[in-house]
């Protein structure tokens, strides 16, 4: 019998390319995501993402995999649920690895300019498939600064755009967090999949159906919100 692998030990780098399951369910041992909803901070004066649990800092609050509602880690993205009254840690599931950017100072611009972190690599070739880059953000994403770490991840953007494909989530509830769906995924757990409503800011159920399109002449998957 083979001793149980856990799938980080699998895939050591995997974690922060496609985040998922444990292989042998028992044995993903991450620490659990502390909760974060908004409140008031009266040195801002505006409204803020701030700890639930008063005993911890921002700081002591920054989870190891997903960061933080302030500073998301790579890979992940955080949204507020307004019926919940949490922010959502979101894995972004890319299918490659993301290229590191930060920022410099450039005296031509008079302005902090994105460039790749990896001399190596031009800003062309630092392009994401998926995420696109700093410079050039692909439909349905941007490009923020991580203070903490110093670097330029891609989030999701909630602004419209024909450009962009309807998002589907799937929610983990062992683990407290959601995940984007993939179109290579398996048609399994279709009963945990969520979309997000950026005007009332929450996530909303939906199913999957099968309608006909004209035009493919064939069969299609559509997610029907459940109201």
């Amino acid at each position: 019998m083979q001793p149980k692998q856990s799938y980080l030990a699998a895939r050591p780098d995997a974690e922060r390319v496609e985040p998922r399951e444990a292989v042998n369910l028992g044995e993903d041992r991450r620490p659990p995501i502390p909760e974060w909803t908004l409140g008031f901070d009266p040195t801002l004066n505006s409204w803020t993402p701030v700890p639930i649990d008063q005993a911890l800092t921002p700081q002591d609050a920054h989870h190891a995999v997903c960061g933080s509602p302030l500073s998301p880690a790579l890979g992940w993205d955080w949204k507020f649920d307004g019926e919940a009254r949490l922010y959502r840690a979101t894995a972004l599931r890319p299918k490659m690895p993301i290229p590191e950017w930060t920022q410099r100072y450039d005296p031509k611009l008079h302005s902090m300019t994105p460039f790749p972190v990896d001399p190596r690599l031009t800003p062309e070739q630092a392009y994401h498939a998926e995420y696109g880059s700093p410079l050039r953000p692909a439909p349905g994403w941007k490009w923020q600064f991580n203070s903490r770490t110093q670097r330029l991840i891609p989030t999701i953007s909630d602004a419209p755009s024909r450009y962009c494909e309807r998002r589907l989530y799937r929610w983990h509830p062992d683990h407290g967090h959601y995940s984007l769906v993939r179109d290579d995924d398996d048609d399994g757990e279709e009963d945990s999949l969520y979309e997000y409503d950026t005007e009332r800011l929450l996530f909303k159920r939906v199913i999957i159906v099968y309608e006909f399109d004209a035009k493919k002449d064939e069969f299609v998957r559509v997610a029907k919100s459940i109201k």
